[in-house]
Order: structure tokens, then C-alpha cells, then sequence
């Protein structure tokens, strides 16, 4: 696997997670 792919990975797996924390942090 290229780096960048990598790079590209974790840079959507980041804004999901970031997405997912807001919507806990107001669902609570």
C-alpha cells in the first residue's frame, strides 16, 4: 500500500470518528 492511501485512510477514519464524538456529545 502507497502512503498516501494510508495518509487518505486515516485522515476519513479521523473525521468520522471526530463526527461520531459530536453527535454523542450532544445526544447525551
Amino acid at each position: 500500500m502507497n502512503p498516501d492511501k494510508i495518509r487518505n485512510t486515516l485522515n476519513i477514519l479521523f473525521l468520522i470518528g471526530a463526527l461520531a464524538a459530536v453527535i454523542v456529545y450532544f445526544a447525551v
